[in-house]
């Protein structure tokens, strides 16, 4: 007898469990895997400079992951990645009473988009940005560049699975 009680909780956590999974499923919830690229991308060249920069390595990775092989140089049966814009922006957002920088925004803007192999256009031109905030403490002062390396580094992933997402949603529909 004293076992129902116990066994009534486990079967209502298993039923609760269930109805969570059954409602993740209806709302279209999935994992992340890996992204659908078009199969035009299969070999791809990068148009991008800084060459060997931190997206250009991300981006590489990525790719690779997904099973594109990458080609050096203009190739008359692979696609095109293009850049027209790189750059990461480090602005002041706050100063104290003391006029001492309290707050940097760092912002990224990459524009990119993708042609297959004849020119056909297979992502139209994508404009994204992403900022991240930094409070700044004067006492650690030697903190305050490794945080914004390290943010810095963050913005660049979190940038490449925006593209990653943006190329496959943009085939998808």
């Amino acid at each position: 007898m004293m076992c129902e009680p116990k066994m009534k909780k486990a079967i209502g956590r298993a039923l609760l469990l269930t109805l969570l999974i059954c409602l993740l499923a209806a709302c279209g919830f999935k994992l992340r895997g890996k992204t659908e690229l078009p199969p035009q991308m299969a070999r791809t060249e990068l148009q991008i400079q800084p060459k060997y920069g931190d997206l250009a390595r991300e981006v590489r990775h990525i790719l690779r992951g997904q099973g594109v092989t990458l080609v050096d140089g203009p190739s008359a049966d692979a696609a095109k990645m293009r850049f027209s814009e790189n750059r990461i922006e480090q602005d002041v957002a706050s100063i104290s009473a003391g006029a001492r920088i309290r707050e940097f925004d760092l912002t990224y803007h990459v524009t990119f988009d993708v042609v297959d192999a004849a020119g056909g256009v297979l992502v139209p031109e994508q404009a994204l940005r992403l900022t991240r905030n930094l409070t700044y403490d004067e006492s650690q002062g030697l903190g305050v560049e490794q945080e914004l390396e390290f943010l810095r580094q963050q913005l660049v992933q979190d940038m490449v699975n925006l593209m990653m997402l943006r190329i496959s949603t943009v085939t998808e529909g």
